[in-house]
Order: structure tokens, then sequence, then C-alpha cells
């Protein structure tokens, strides 16, 4: 699977866990006292359809923040793993994607279709949407720094500079 990884480190990743478990924590427990009162406490059937209703609800930001983990534990593990068995490489961009809006709708963005070669892999293709502040002044031919895990080829691209 070829995939880009935002390196995550240490301090964000613990922000961001202390996110997902209150999100866990906080669903879980507004979806059994409700779901308690849904099935014990509601005096009337509208008092139990809200009940339930506020119940789904604490599932859904249950679920929410085991995600938030999950997604949190990966990128974290391939973040160490790039660290320890990542191999220098260089990314040719060989096509720019036309110009879009951020998701936050404050910068520009391109998708850059990048041929990743380095020491130890066979050179592979691979997607990556950038927002246009991470990489100024791109065009067809601009080489980046990567480091890449050859066995996955997970691959992070280095903001500094490109290397020519």
């Amino acid at each position: 699977m070829l995939m880009r990884v935002e390196p995550m480190g240490p301090v964000l990743a613990a922000l961001a866990n202390l996110f997902g478990t209150g999100l866990l924590g906080g669903g879980g427990w507004l979806a059994v006292s409700f779901a308690h009162g849904a099935l014990a406490d509601a005096a009337t059937t509208v008092d139990a359809v809200v009940f339930g209703a506020v119940a789904l609800f604490g599932a859904l930001v249950a679920y929410v923040g085991l995600g938030t983990l999950l997604h949190n534990r990966d990128r974290r593990r391939s973040t160490r793993r790039l660290a320890t068995q990542g191999v220098d490489g260089a990314a040719e961009v060989i096509a720019i994607g036309p110009e879009d809006i951020t998701p936050d709708g404050l910068s520009t963005q391109h998708e850059l279709r990048l041929r990743v070669t380095g020491p130890g892999f066979e050179p592979f293709e691979a997607s990556s949407t950038e927002p246009d502040a991470h990489f100024p002044g791109l065009v067809v031919g601009s080489r980046l720094a990567v480091v890449v895990h050859p066995p996955s080829r997970e691959f992070t691209l280095h903001r500094a500079d490109p290397v020519c």
C-alpha cells in the first residue's frame, strides 16, 4: 500500500489520545446512562425515546473516540517505523493537479503525482495532496527529499527546500 505519512510527534500523540479517550469515555458513559434511563427510569414513551436518542448519540461519540485512538496509534507506529527503518530518497514531481481549496478553506492545495526513488527499493509512483504553503513554487520536475519504509512503501516528505 502506498501511503504518505504525516509524522506525529509524542506531544501531539498524547494530546490526540487524551481527546480520543475523553470522547470514548464520555460518549460511553452517556450511552450507558441514558440507555439505562430509557429502559428503567422513563415515565412516558416520549421520555424513553428521548433517552434512547441521547444514548445513541453517546454511542456515536464513543465510536468517534475509539476511531481517533486507533488512527493515532497507527499514525504514531508509522512515524516510529519511518524514523527507525526509513531510507532516505527523493521524490520527483511528475504531475501537478489543479488548484483546490484546503478543507479548512484558508488556503489552496494541489494533488502531486510523485516518482519516489532511493537505495534499497524499487522506484514507485504515489500521489499526495499538499497545501501550497508546504512546498511553495513546485513545478513538474522538482525533487523533494523523502524517507521511505521500503517493505510497506510508506513515506514522508520533508518540508525543507527541494533537493534540486
